[in-house]
């Protein structure tokens, strides 16, 4: 049997008895359960890094490297000034590399925004 919260896709809504009834299909997701290799995990936090120093944000980013890969990414999702689209992004991928990669490339892409930003501004 598993234990946790696993990610679903609605299939079919409906109201019975005042109601609101979800026909799900989780399948897509089982993989959540899985202990996956973990190996972008000096590229995460480097762009990690480069993110809480720019946000100036004082965090100890050796305290993430002892968490487990699932549970990494749910904090850093949880804790992160990232707006809905981007924690949506990276929560629908489906494979937790995706998943990573996508947020690696969130982080990026938001120092690099703010660098280009500043850039313009002297202009």
């Amino acid at each position: 049997s598993f234990l946790g919260i696993c990610r679903f896709k609605t299939k079919k809504c409906f109201n019975t008895d005042n109601h609101d009834m979800l026909n799900i299909d989780y399948t897509p997701f089982l993989g959540d359960f899985e202990s996956n290799p973990f190996n972008h995990e000096e590229a995460l936090l480097s762009a990690l890094n480069a993110y809480l120093i720019q946000r100036h944000i004082d965090i100890d980013v050796s305290l993430f490297s002892k968490m487990t890969s699932r549970r990494l990414l749910a904090t850093l999702i949880s804790v992160l000034p990232l707006d809905f689209i981007e924690k949506r992004a990276v929560m629908e991928c489906i494979q937790f590399q995706d998943q990573i990669q996508t947020l690696i490339t969130i982080l990026k892409l938001s120092v690099n925004s703010d660098d280009l930003n500043k850039g313009v501004q002297k202009c």
